[in-house]
């Protein structure tokens, strides 16, 4: 064998021991040892913080849809608050037309005598949807101090 032939022989059995050599770690210091600890730990609580996250987020979540849920029922509830509402202003309306007519029927001393009894809001509602000629002459019969506060409000 040459020299050449044998150099290159010894080459190729050497590198791999060699290579072995360079991918063998040597053993962590003890300053690598507590990073690695540390970053251990820290990955840990991070995963703790994550999970509680998440738990968090699913009851945030299911919240979310519990209130969805009962807005949606309040507004319902809102909705049929307003129609009655609504209902009952519109028998108002035509309670205080049937009140209006049959005060109309009364002589005005008879009308005025009832309205001085009565709460000034609702004496002002009656006598607006009256007769407006027989209005004065009700006025005319009432209490001073309740006539005026009824003008005011009919003036209002």
């Amino acid at each position: 064998m040459t020299r050449a032939a044998l150099f290159g022989l010894m080459l190729a059995m050497l590198a791999p021991a060699a290579l072995a050599q360079q991918t063998r770690r040597p053993e962590p210091t003890q300053t690598e040892r507590d990073v690695l600890q540390a970053l251990e730990a820290r990955r840990i609580e991070l995963d703790r913080r994550q999970r509680l996250l998440d738990e968090r987020e699913a009851k945030v979540t299911e919240r979310e849809a519990l209130l969805a849920e009962r807005t949606k029922a309040l507004d319902g509830m809102i909705e049929e608050l307003r129609s009655q509402r609504d209902r009952l202003a519109g028998r108002r309306i035509e309670n205080v037309r049937r009140a209006a007519r049959i005060y109309d029927a009364m002589r005005p001393s008879q009308a005025a005598s009832v309205l001085n009894l009565l709460e000034p809001g609702l004496a002002v509602d009656i006598l607006r949807q009256m007769n407006q000629s027989r209005v004065p002459q009700i006025l005319g019969q009432m209490d001073p101090v309740r006539a005026r506060m009824i003008t005011l409000g009919l003036t209002g």
